[in-house]
């Protein structure tokens, strides 16, 4: 029922792993709007995120990078009513971009120290996130899956800390 190079893990079609990001993904961007400012709270900053985060998609629209996934824009960053997993995780991937940048960083930096949350530690954990999603939807073989499961915990303890 399943090969040698895939193993068991070669025999489920990735849905599972597909709801359970929607899930984290939906979480981790909950957690960092709520990092600025509970509900309407600090409405400024959260139109600066909004601001920051459409200038960071007009400039990747500029690259050729086909594998990128690609982020909604219509009601802002926050706002994830009728968005797939995929348009998320590209909100969540085009957010840690902005966070990079020199205004982004200002922005949240201080929000972060408001709430003595690392923001180095939330976008290290959204990386790893990011790239355990990529890593579960390819052709991963067997012996690598078995070894997999330090960086999965490390991965899992990563979320539970940073992201409440």
């Amino acid at each position: 029922m399943s090969d040698k190079v895939s193993g068991i893990h070669g025999m489920f079609p990735p849905e599972g792993i597909h709801t359970f990001r929607l899930g984290l993904y939906k979480t981790l961007l909950n957690t960092v709007y709520n990092l600025i400012g509970p509900k309407n709270q600090k409405k400024s900053d959260k139109e600066l995120i909004d601001k920051l985060h459409l200038a960071t998609v007009v400039g990747m629209k500029r690259q050729s990078e086909l594998d990128i996934p690609h982020p909604v824009v219509r009601n802002g960053v926050m706002d994830g009513t009728g968005i797939g997993v995929n348009k998320r995780r590209g909100n969540v991937l085009v957010l840690m971009i902005a966070m990079k940048t020199s205004g982004g960083r200002k922005l949240f930096e201080k929000h972060c120290k408001r709430n003595k949350v690392s923001m180095m530690k939330i976008i290290k954990t959204t990386v790893l996130l990011l790239a355990c999603n990529k890593w579960c939807h390819s052709n991963v073989p067997r012996s690598e899956v078995d070894l997999s499961d330090p960086a999965s915990t490390q991965l899992k303890r990563m979320i539970l800390k940073n992201f409440p």
